[in-house]
């Protein structure tokens, strides 16, 4: 399983997961899977759960869904990825079916179109473990719902935490420096770095959580801009970028980010190289 957190403000969404796969029996499978999904430069999706649907690597199937989801909004093309993901984890047998989640963060137009602001924020999840009121479940269901949308930021931040668990504590504190981060005019990369040291902090504590990380930031400004570029290094206020965070060195060539383009521009895998 994994640790995902993402991170709101009026400024930027930033996404933090960890990259760790694990067997059914607990044993290590993988400690450099991308989970991370960007879609058209303005939200990132990352999931926590099955690594494998419909005999494909989970960020890949999610990246192809995304761009050939039906549907007019962002919306409807969730309750369609959300009806597919109920099939193929019908195909799974039961005994090895879990929690998953798909967990958005970003920026997306508001509907209607009077509302006020041309870019709100938004959190979406896609999950078999939500229920109607997006309460999470005590076990996983046979099916994906959708939950979440765009909403209006009230005090500046919005945290969200999937996966393994965090100590309530540990949750606090982190929301607690994130905001003295932000009073302070810190910029996106410091506090991804506040994300970073807590999944580490539960690696070594929950062997389901991995040490290395994907961090991926999208800011208001390039949206504004209409600007799909991605760059790949620390977080930034005026540039979309990803970083992979390696818990070690011997690690030669990775898969970085899925990419949606906008526009029916097609999808990609980014490769990153040690």
């Amino acid at each position: 399983m994994t640790l995902l957190i993402s991170c709101t403000t009026d400024d930027y969404a930033i996404q933090v997961s960890d990259r760790r796969l694990i067997y059914p029996d607990g044993s290590l499978a993988d400690d450099h899977t991308n989970k991370a999904i960007i879609f058209k430069s303005h939200l990132c999706f990352s999931y926590t759960g099955l690594a494998v649907l419909d005999n494909r690597n989970t960020a890949i199937w999610f990246r192809d869904e995304l761009a050939n989801a039906s549907g007019q909004t962002l919306y409807d093309k969730c309750v369609s990825i959300a009806r597919n993901a109920t099939r193929a984890l019908r195909q799974i047998d039961a005994q090895h079916r879990t929690s998953h989640t798909f967990l958005g963060t970003g920026w997306i137009k508001p509907i209607p179109a009077e509302e006020d602001r041309e870019y709100l924020p938004i959190a979406l999840a896609i999950s078999n473990v939500l229920d109607e009121y997006g309460n999470k479940t005590d076990e996983p269901r046979p099916y994906f719902v959708v939950r979440g949308g765009p909403f209006l930021m009230h005090d500046g931040l919005r945290l969200d935490i999937t996966g393994q668990p965090i100590a309530p504590e540990r949750r606090i504190s982190l929301e607690r420096n994130i905001r003295r981060a932000i009073r302070r005019g810190i910029g996106p990369s410091d506090i991804a770095r506040l994300m970073e040291e807590e999944i580490r902090h539960t690696a070594r504590i929950n062997p389901s959580v991995g040490a290395s990380l994907m961090i991926v930031c999208l800011p208001l400004a390039t949206v504004l801009k209409d600007d799909h570029s991605i760059w790949m290094g620390r977080p930034s206020r005026t540039k979309n970028t990803f970083m992979y965070l390696a818990s070690d060195a011997t690690v030669d060539a990775v898969d970085g980010p899925a990419v949606v383009l906008p526009g029916g521009g097609g999808s990609w895998q980014v490769k990153m190289r040690g």
